[in-house]
């Protein structure tokens, strides 16, 4: 089944949670890419040097190239990351990050007060998020010969698809954003549209 959409939070947001004179400071991000979910994870540790645990989880990306990672930070294994992370699919989210800063208050907490506390706070967080549902765009490379262009850009507005370069050279070479529902169609026109000259590749989803 084609993944048309995708949901991740609109802007940063932060909550706190205090159990048993321990604060837990959670603090959700849009990201991009893993790269700049580390660089924020990292911007956050130095700035907060001071605290107990920075434990977080992220995903990024959609489908096959999807990639998550979550860290206790020395916190017991399995009662930080995960269960930030847990929260985060079960949400449905992506392209998020989401760190929880923990100050330890003297008494510790266990493993299921450590395990709720974390997954709370997270909830909380993502509570207050504005979540938008982003369409899912396939980046598409197309080459075709002068003869056709004319029929390649009527297919490429009327799939509603962004043009997003293009080389006029002995051959065109165009780079094309199309929605991923209608990919499949639009290789169809394209290629009836020009009588098969015409070459197709998907390169990435977006």
């Amino acid at each position: 089944m084609i993944q048309e959409t995708y949901k991740t939070i609109q802007s940063s947001v932060q909550e706190e949670l205090k159990v048993k004179g321990s604060r837990f400071v959670a603090r959700a991000a849009p990201v991009s890419a893993k790269e700049e979910a580390e660089e924020k994870l990292g911007r956050i540790s130095r700035e907060f040097h001071e605290a107990t645990h920075h434990c977080f989880a992220y995903r990024v990306g959609i489908g096959d190239g999807g990639v998550d990672r979550s860290s206790d930070a020395g916190e017991p294994a399995g009662t930080a990351g995960q269960p930030i992370l847990q929260v985060i699919r079960g949400e449905g989210l992506t392209n998020i990050l989401v760190v929880v800063t923990r100050y330890f208050g003297g008494t510790k907490l266990g493993i299921g007060g450590l395990i709720k506390a974390y997954t709370t706070v997270t909830q909380e967080v993502l509570r207050k998020a504005a979540i938008l549902e982003i369409p899912v765009f396939h980046h598409l490379e197309l080459k075709t010969d002068y003869a056709h262009i004319s029929n390649v850009m009527r297919e490429i507005n009327v799939f509603e698809a962004k043009l997003t370069a293009s080389d006029y050279r002995e051959t065109i070479q165009l780079q094309v954003n199309v929605p991923a529902q209608k990919v499949s169609d639009f290789r169809e026109a394209l290629i009836d549209r020009t009588g098969g000259q015409i070459k197709i590749k998907v390169v990435t989803e977006s």
